[in-house]
């Protein structure tokens, strides 16, 4: 294959990879992007699931695999490691071989047609655990594995096998534990270590996320990194996460990788022979967590920062990359004339610019703060200086380390406002005004949302027959489908004349555009594991949120009501001839419309419908309505992940519906707030459900096994017979009564 400078021939690259706003994959996410726009690719996004995820909900994203099989890509890049079962490789191959017709590079797995790339698990990480043997002197190493099957965690694990071989030491059973390779399962296996009480001087983590998660545990514990015990990773994430001492590391560089891999695949598109296995080396990163502190003497001479090969070795010490050396090496020279100035302010003022330039530039302080590290490091191997002026200039140098630190925290809160309030804007925007399911305002709203994410073109596809996914094992391709909504070059376009195409090739052949760079994302339209269709969304320009697949959930979860609201409508005409057969199909219709589609209670316009209904069938009866929040939300969310926040959610709810009656409504109405009618029931028999609900939480929290206590607070208010109040009112009496308890819960809690 060959193409022009006018891009009419370039590649359509597909991509799977697992979560396109996962920590992990940003790296390899803007090296595709980055290699994609200076050779003027086209990229197309599939963000899978683990194929064999426990959650239902996860897995409806593998629907997405059968649309890598449209015609229009060129090659396919598979991040395999990111999204293969937990448990078996074969399901994996036999999943991925329905698409190798397509030219194919693979990350982290090897695929019978495909050649793969793999980064260096020996060298840097052979080289970490020797560090820890040989210099640190420890001999009592615990290891934290990755998932059992997974081929970079079986390496690494026999990597320090081999270390702890070499050098005379045995491996104890109970110092190994599994992590999983995310920080959830990370700290529960850090839990586990600390509660055997089995003693170790270091922990080596199979990659980063588990390693900062261990640290976490850790400090929680009041157990000091690397005083106590060192603990080192893989992967070199450090900018990603701030808690606690740098940690020490091998780097894998994943941008690279992803370079390698279109350099690979237009490899292979041009008919070249490509090498079947590729091996991406690794480097050791050594920063404090291991013990290389930066009050370790040594008495090599050595002056203070010096130019030529002194700055050359910092820069290889704090593994800078080539294309940022030039700047970094300005910056150390300045750092340097500003550490021996007479006043302190100037240095302070030094490390501050250059904290804003190395936010300008890559938006990151790792690098620098290895490099004040190692700064302080060759003070102390200076055996020139005098206890008084190293004393002074080693209190400049941690200080430029708070300073940095204060730099990075406040940048990431700028962050964390803007995206949180850009993902509260778009979603509160689809939540609040959708005061009906019809599917003109719904796409109406649509439209507005993807304006605002600043994406130019959308295109969303509906299915001409019905679809039903229930594991990528036994899924075969989507017939046809038909255009509902068009957005191109930010102009809204009509769709009525367009005919329905395969839906495998995404849209109809005349919009596909034959330009330059251009990077799509694909997501299905599902609720639970009925598929409507897909979303096409122009990803070419950033959006202004690090959440973007939370955003578009909320958009196809409110596509996914007027869907079915819409096809209500349609059954209502259709059978109108056929009462019977109407109204068992328009009730099926209503309900999965009324429906929470997290936790299968009644939503919150099924609470009100069936709340109402129950009041007038009831007014002569007392009922009490009751607010339940769950508790420590947020905090299960930032500290295990939004997959755990919603199983917490899932089990709240199972909680609170065993706790009623049929004939009570209980509902969810939004995020991790309850809403139940409880129908004949007085203020003492609330009360007393309220104990019976506190006493099913504390039942749960002793047999689940998991590292937080699942919790509510409960608020109820009595609706008198014939009462005139309206069910709102009630409802916010409620929840006051709710905040009133959460504070002496709160208050009756140990500090």
């Amino acid at each position: 294959m060959s193409w022009g400078d006018n891009g009419e021939n370039r590649p359509r690259i597909g991509i799977l990879i697992n979560e396109i706003d996962g920590f992990f994959n940003h790296p390899l996410i803007d090296g595709f992007r980055a290699k994609a726009q200076s050779l003027g690719l086209r990229l197309v996004f599939f963000p899978l699931r683990i194929l064999d995820a426990e959650s239902a909900f996860e897995r409806q994203y593998n629907q997405l695999l059968n649309f890598a099989a449209t015609p229009h890509l060129d090659g396919l890049i598979s991040v395999t490691s990111s999204f293969m079962s937990a448990d078996d490789h074969a399901v994996t191959v036999a999943a991925l071989a329905r698409l190798a017709h397509l030219p194919t590079v693979s990350l982290g797995l090897k695929l019978p047609w495909a050649p793969t790339i793999t980064p260096d698990n020996t060298t840097g990480f052979r080289a970490l655990i020797e560090h820890l043997i040989v210099d640190h002197r420890c001999k009592r190493i615990a290891f934290m594995k990755g998932r059992e099957s997974n081929p970079d965690s079986i390496a690494r694990f026999e990597v320090f096998q081999a270390c702890m071989a070499a050098a005379g030491l045995p491996i104890d059973e109970q110092l190994i534990v599994v992590g999983e390779f995310d920080h959830y399962h990370g700290r529960i296996a850090m839990e586990t270590l600390l509660d055997r009480r089995v003693p170790f001087d270091a922990l080596v983590a199979a990659n980063d996320e588990m390693a900062l998660a261990a640290m976490s545990v850790a400090a929680e514990r009041g157990w000091h990194i690397p005083d106590d015990f060192a603990v080192v990773g893989f992967d070199d994430l450090l900018s990603l996460h701030r808690t606690g001492p740098p940690l020490s590391t091998v780097r894998q560089p994943l941008w690279e990788q992803a370079e390698l891999a279109l350099d690979l695949l237009l490899a292979k598109l041009r008919g070249e022979v490509v090498q079947d296995h590729h091996v991406v080396p690794t480097r050791l990163v050594l920063r404090q967590t291991c013990g290389c502190r930066s009050d370790r003497a040594a008495t090599s001479a050595s002056g203070a920062v010096e130019e030529g090969a002194a700055i050359e070795q910092m820069l290889d010490g704090a593994a800078v990359p080539a294309e940022h050396r030039d700047a970094y090496c300005c910056h150390l020279i300045r750092l340097n004339d500003a550490l021996f100035k007479g006043d302190e302010r100037a240095f302070d003022a030094c490390v501050s610019e250059v904290a804003e330039a190395c936010l300008a530039e890559q938006g990151d302080l790792s690098t620098l703060q290895a490099l004040l590290f190692l700064m302080c490091r060759r003070l102390f191997e200076d055996g020139a200086r005098s206890r008084e002026d190293l004393q002074r200039h080693v209190e400049r140098l941690q200080n430029g380390q708070i300073l940095v630190s204060n730099a990075y925290a406040l940048d990431q809160m700028r962050i964390a406002f803007t995206s949180k309030f850009v993902d509260t804007q778009f979603t509160g925007q689809l939540r609040t005004r959708v005061s009906s399911y019809a599917i003109d305002e719904t796409l109406h709203l649509i439209e507005n949302a993807i304006a605002r994410l600043g994406q130019r073109s959308c295109y969303i596809g509906l299915y001409d027959a019905p679809v039903s996914f229930d594991g990528i094992a036994h899924s075969a391709a989507p017939g046809s489908a038909h255009l509902i909504f068009l957005v191109v070059d930010g102009i809204r376009q009509r769709v009525d004349d367009l005919p329905s195409f395969p839906a495998l090739h995404l849209v109809p052949e005349v919009l596909f555009r034959r330009g330059g760079f251009e990077v799509m994302c694909l997501f299905p339209v599902a609720q639970l594991n009925h598929h409507f269709g897909y979303l096409v969304l122009d990803v070419t320009s950033e959006p202004p949120t690090s959440r973007l697949e939370v955003v578009i959930e909320e958009i196809t979860s409110t596509l996914c009501g007027a869907l079915v609201a819409a096809e209500l409508a349609r059954a209502r005409d259709m059978l109108r001839n056929d009462l019977a057969d109407a109204s068992q199909k328009n009730r099926r219709l209503a309900d999965l419309a009324e429906r929470d589609e997290l936790t299968g209670l009644y939503n919150r316009r099924g609470f009100f419908r069936r709340a109402e209904a129950a009041m007038l069938a009831n007014e002569a009866l007392p009922l009490v309505v009751i607010f339940a929040d769950l508790d420590r939300l947020k905090f299960i969310n930032d500290s295990f992940g939004h997959k755990e926040g919603d199983f917490a959610i899932r089990m709240a709810a199972q909680i609170l519906a065993l706790a009623f009656r049929s004939g009570d409504v209980v509902s969810r109405m939004g995020g991790d707030e309850f809403v139940i009618l409880g129908v004949e029931c007085s203020l003492a028999a609330a009360q007393l459900i309220r104990s019976r609900i506190y006493q099913m939480f504390d039942e749960f929290n002793a047999r689940s096994g998991k590292a937080y206590p699942l919790g509510c607070s409960i608020g109820y208010c009595e609706l008198a017979a014939g009462s005139a109040a309206s069910l709102e009112a009630v409802i916010s009496r409620a929840d006051a009564f709710l905040y009133e308890e959460k504070a002496r819960r709160k208050g009756l809690r140990p500090s």
